[in-house]
């Protein structure tokens, strides 16, 4: 893998990131960031961490190189957010400087106000820098990097407050060996060429779409951006560019799943080499679905935690096969399945997931070593998830161990009536709760996110539902609704759903 300045070197002119109708090459990409790396390092140079609250746009590169010019953190900061939060991220990371596009000009000095933070907005409001100033009054001073900014990855805060992750560079020579023998183990998993073509529908704040841009950068190869996830519109840069690479996560293939026949066959997606999924459970109807529509041997599916990196992947040849697993472990993974009391099940019995990889975290950044409630004494990261190990080592996860409902003392898991949901015709996806009951302890609740003109019904929906679950599993409630709330990586946020259920109006119950 290389570095940004030997592509430059190599094809100076080639597109490196390709945002809508913004191309930018790789002479121009490395120049703007020589010129704001030197802007930087006279502005402000006794602050190492940079936090970028971009959206997906060729700017949000440019800053990224530039810090690597620098050798400097880069804090990601999702852009869904509130106030408060960018505010609490930019504190508990200590950032020096804000790189940020928010539509408001003034709202910069709102994020930082009583903050020793830097506001360096795309567009000015004239009363400071703003990021096209910076680069022209940088420098045109020739810089090396070190491949790429050292990113620090918030987690999505569904369950609290953010936390930060700082995550391994992976060009930087460094680092422990054992990281990277495992980042080239990873590499050789998914190789890049500098022939791909890799569409990012990700966000640019977690660590999978920033991962796989920077991935396909490093070997030479083109990345097109899409901000903001249109399925049909997907369908449209796939076969206008070409593209060889694309990466989802399940919300996204239901969605492409839901639009109409007629348009599905107006496209051709046969240039497309791997189709990647992961960041939740994908049910195997879908995966069935993914390998019909793409064709075999082009869906890749991992699994993963931004605190410990990718723990598993599936052999695209394995998916029917196994139809109901996630893969097995990569090399340097070790992985393994514990009861309440953390001793090691035996293969096919159900438990509690616990990983250590050569990037587990001990600590979040700015807080205390990790315990017993996240990190083992043996260094094993409890990621919260239950599962099963096969005979052959390939895992199958079940579901969230917080997601659990106890209903008359019974356990019942989420996941598994939210796939039977989900096999319902009309319905693009669903989401399943426990709210507190007093005589059972919790009921079932389910939300069903339903397609435009959908005549489905709920008593359509139960009924099918109980042709696949035992009627103690059936949702004692179900909603029918346009959107499910989800955050930027497109996941469910079920504490808004136990919100939205707790507030229900006992008449509507």
């Amino acid at each position: 893998m290389r570095r940004p300045e030997a592509w430059v070197r190599d094809c100076p002119d080639k597109p490196a990131v390709v945002d809508g109708e913004r191309t930018l090459t790789w002479r121009e990409w490395n120049s703007a960031a020589d010129r704001l790396a030197d802007w930087l390092d006279r502005t402000v140079p006794d602050n190492p961490v940079a936090a970028v609250y971009l959206h997906s746009r060729v700017e949000w590169f440019v800053v990224n190189l530039a810090l690597a010019k620098l050798d400097r953190q880069q804090v990601a900061v999702n852009w869904r957010l509130s106030v408060s939060e960018v505010r609490h991220v930019l504190a508990d990371s200590g950032a020096g400087v804000l790189f940020l596009d928010a539509p408001d000009p003034l709202a910069g000095a709102r994020l930082c106000e009583g903050l020793d933070t830097l506001a360096v907005p795309l567009r000015g409001d004239g009363a400071g820098v703003d990021l096209p100033t910076a680069i022209r009054l940088g420098r045109d001073t020739p810089r090396v990097s070190t491949g790429r900014a050292r990113p620090v990855i918030y987690t999505s805060g569904t369950t609290g407050r953010p936390k930060g992750v700082v995550k391994a560079n992976g060009r930087d020579d460094t680092a422990p060996p054992a990281v990277l023998a495992y980042l080239a183990a990873r590499r050789r998993r998914y190789p890049a060429t500098a022939d791909n073509r890799t569409l990012v529908s990700l966000p640019l704040h977690h660590g999978a779409g920033e991962g796989q841009a920077q991935r396909a950068l490093a070997a030479g190869g083109t990345v097109y951006l899409m901000d903001r996830f249109d399925p049909e519109g997907a369908l449209e840069l796939i076969q206008r560019h070409r593209i060889t690479e694309w990466s989802t996560v399940p919300t996204m293939l239901f969605r492409l799943r839901a639009l109409p026949a007629e348009v599905l066959e107006r496209y051709d997606v046969s240039s497309l080499e791997r189709v990647g999924v992961g960041g939740a459970s994908v049910p195997y109807a879908l995966k069935d679905w993914a390998i019909d529509f793409f064709g075999e041997g082009r869906l890749h599916e991992a699994y993963g935690a931004t605190e410990v990196g990718t723990i598993t992947s599936m052999p695209p040849h394995l998916h029917r096969e196994k139809p109901y697993s996630c893969g097995k472990a990569l090399d340097l993974v070790e992985l393994r399945v514990v009861d309440r009391q953390g001793n090691t099940v035996p293969a096919g019995t159900e438990g509690e997931l616990q990983v250590r990889t050569p990037l587990t975290i001990d600590r979040y950044v700015g807080g205390p070593e990790l315990g017993g409630d996240d990190l083992t004494e043996d260094g094993f990261f409890r990621v919260g998830d239950l599962g099963r190990l096969d005979e052959d080592g390939f895992l199958y996860v079940t579901g969230r161990a917080k997601d659990m409902v106890v209903s008359g003392g019974v356990n019942i898991y989420p996941a598994e009536v939210e796939q039977a949901l989900r096999e319902c015709p009309g319905v693009v996806d669903a989401a399943v709760v426990g709210v507190p009951d007093e005589e059972m302890g919790e009921l079932v609740v389910a939300y069903c996110e339903v397609g435009p003109g959908s005549d489905l019904t709920r008593e359509a929906l139960l009924e099918h539902a109980a042709e696949r679950l035992a009627a103690f599993k059936l949702p004692r409630r179900v909603h029918l609704v346009p959107e499910l709330p989800r955050n930027a990586m497109l996941k469910v946020v079920k504490n808004t759903l136990r919100a939205w259920a707790a507030e229900e109006p006992e008449s509507a119950r």
